[in-house]
């Protein structure tokens, strides 16, 4: 019954909105009360939305406009719906007592699927204090939405508000820990929505920083696509086994391995089969190429390796096509919610710089790159003369120059080439 009158309120004011009797100081009123989130269901809220979006353009509403703004439904279905709310207006003095029905059915709403989550992230292990400031976050909500409701305040503001809360006081631990403490302290993880570069040069062991990122965080539980046009997947998979196992990586590529080994290989990649890591090498690929499989692997974290191997687009300058494929992958991040992991080449200038530190115009490609990071991160690894054995290792480090979610800084590390090996180096 409650839910009907609610409906019945959505209907009035959405026909209120649509009709040409209607005055400016209600018109605005209860556009300033309202967002289509406060709307029960999909097509009402597509309605109010569409009728605010063409008044802020063209300061005027037409019904032809509103019902092609809309897509929910075939056409038809949208004008039942318009003459439906329409024949619910009846007069302007019963708008405010409607405004505080669909505001009491949205706040109603949010509060069961906010205590609803809630119970769900509940277990046995969680901590009693967490659990009580997830229900101060509830309430919180309800006292912003309170505020709102009590005074003239717009809500253009609440979904962002609403959004910071349960970003602040979830239980679920959001970004993606990389398992290297150093890297974790200065990064915080790898947070969903973020585009992130790692660059170094050539024979620097980008490739294998990343695979080992890779590997560090499926072995984590973490869902990670590799999506790979530098080398083929059994090449990935040598380094993984040949770092695991330490095995000589030569040994490896020439077959040349012992019984001993032949059976720590296996018992590898029992271990690996199990982890939720996917290797894809295909090449040429697209910024809708790469969407298309993110779907299909729904990862959270995903890495690229590298962006100048990707599709170019013939009709645009090198630089240009990198810089829109760099703003496509960035949009990509944030519409799919992953932490993407973008490897791009470093110019040759680093190398008859007098100081060891990057910089950002050492990107490769185009400036808009470093722009759109959120993250940049670049390894750097002394040379080695000749292919290291035993325990012999190069000190490298990887050098955080960007940071929009924390710090700068350098994370050191012994970097054992033959076994595709890295160990984070002690620091005070």
């Amino acid at each position: 019954m409650i839910q009907q009158l609610v409906e019945e309120s959505e209907k009035t004011l959405l026909g209120a909105l649509l009709s040409p009797d209607i005055s400016d100081e209600n018109f605005n009123y209860i556009l300033s009360k309202l967002t289509p989130k406060c709307f029960s269901v999909k097509p009402m809220s597509e309605l109010f939305g569409a009728i605010r979006d063409i008044y802020q353009q063209q300061h005027a509403i037409d019904t032809a406009s509103v019902l092609e703004a809309m897509k929910t439904g075939e056409l038809e279905q949208r004008k039942a719906l318009v003459v439906e709310c329409l024949g619910y207006y009846m007069t302007p003095v019963t708008i405010p007592h409607h405004v505080t029905q669909v505001f009491s059915g949205y706040r109603l709403r949010l509060l069961k699927k906010d205590l609803q989550n809630l119970l769900g992230e509940i277990d046995f292990g969680t901590e009693v204090s967490k659990v009580l400031d997830c229900f101060q976050k509830v309430v919180q909500v309800q006292d912003e939405l309170t505020k709102i409701e009590d005074c003239s305040t717009s809500m253009d503001m609440v979904d962002s508000i609403i959004e910071y809360l349960n970003h602040l006081y979830s239980l679920k631990k959001e970004a993606h820990k990389t398992g290297i403490s150093r890297l974790d302290y200065l990064l915080g993880g790898l947070q969903p929505k973020s585009y992130n570069v790692l660059s170094g040069r050539s024979g620097m062991g980008k490739s294998d920083f990343a695979i080992y990122l890779a590997t560090c965080m499926a072995k984590e539980g973490i869902p990670v696509l590799y999506l790979s046009m530098e080398m083929p997947r059994v090449q990935i998979m040598e380094r993984i086994v040949s770092r695991v196992a330490k095995i000589n990586s030569v040994k490896l590529r020439d077959k040349n391995l012992n019984k001993e080994e032949n059976d720590s290989i296996q018992i590898i990649l029992d271990t690996l089969g199990k982890m939720s890591l996917v290797l894809d090498e295909q090449q040429n690929l697209t910024t809708y190429d790469v969407a298309n499989k993110i779907r299909q692997h729904r990862p959270q974290v995903v890495f690229m390796d590298h962006i100048g191997l990707m599709a170019q687009d013939e009709q645009k300058k090198h630089w240009e096509s990198l810089q829109q494929t760099s703003k496509v992958l960035k949009q990509i991040a944030m519409k799919e919610n992953i932490a993407f992991v973008v490897l791009v080449q470093q110019k040759r200038e680093v190398e008859y710089r007098k100081e060891s530190v990057s910089i950002l115009g050492d990107l490769k490609g185009s400036d808009n790159i470093g722009n759109d990071a959120d993250t940049v991160m670049f390894i750097r690894a002394e040379k080695g003369e000749q292919l290291l054995l035993g325990d012999e290792f190069l000190n490298a480090s990887l050098q955080i120059v960007k940071n929009r979610h924390g710090g700068t800084g350098t994370v050191k590390f012994n970097w054992y080439p033959q076994y595709h090996k890295y160990i984070l180096q002690e620091q005070r």
